[in-house]
């Protein structure tokens, strides 16, 4: 499957949008983040549940950067920008044969958090968060193997060209470095209908590591 969008690309629209924050009012803080997606797929088939492969997490990167302003001292609204990996891999059998099936795709995400702000101790602080999440797909790949064949792209299925979901998380800060735990349920079926039905929706658990610059 060819990329919608070029890493370049990608890279390019998150600048735009993370310095256009500079225009914000006074008291809005941001940041950088970065780390890991366990991600995996949620997969119903259409026809039957017969044959259907066992699908693993995988552990993929998920970096980018945010911008909070806190309406009051106990709630404040989080835009994130990220680049985030999800996928998902398995193995299955049919008819005495052995397969390999691994899936891939980048998107730009952008969650709209709202937070709340626990109070801490010191320089610690604590927050909760919860709102919509909304991804342009930027690449994809997906690579079907076993029994002497291997299928790639489209041949093995046709990624749509964004995901949306919904977040629930938190984040404990130390000062400016803070420790980000997020999980996205994705709400909408990612590949094309082909007729079959089947219908696979994102799962995936971050960890990031933060540093808030302002």
């Amino acid at each position: 499957m060819r990329p919608r969008l070029s890493v370049l690309s990608a890279f390019a629209l998150f600048a735009i949008l993370f310095t256009s924050t500079r225009a914000f009012a006074q008291g809005t803080t941001y940041g950088v983040q970065g780390g890991i997606n366990i991600a995996n797929v949620s997969f119903t088939a259409g026809d039957s549940s017969e044959g259907v492969p066992d699908f693993k997490s995988r552990t993929l990167g998920v970096f980018g950067g945010f911008v909070a302003r806190d309406f009051n001292p106990k709630v404040g609204l989080q835009v994130d920008v990220l680049y985030s990996q999800k996928g998902t891999k398995a193995d299955a059998v049919e008819d005495g044969i052995a397969f390999n099936i691994e899936i891939g795709a980048d998107y730009i995400e952008i969650p709209v958090l709202i937070r709340g702000n626990i109070p801490g101790s010191g320089k610690v602080k604590a927050r909760v968060f919860a709102g919509p999440s909304f991804g342009i797909k930027v690449r994809d790949k997906a690579k079907l193997s076993g029994g002497g064949m291997v299928l790639e792209g489209d041949q093995v299925a046709e990624f749509k060209s964004g995901d949306a979901g919904f977040v629930l998380g938190g984040a404990v800060q130390f000062g400016q470095v803070f420790v980000d735990l997020r999980y996205n349920w994705g709400l909408v079926n990612i590949v094309k209908d082909d007729g079959s039905g089947d219908e696979a929706k994102t799962r995936t658990f971050g960890i990031m590591v933060g540093f808030q610059i302002k």
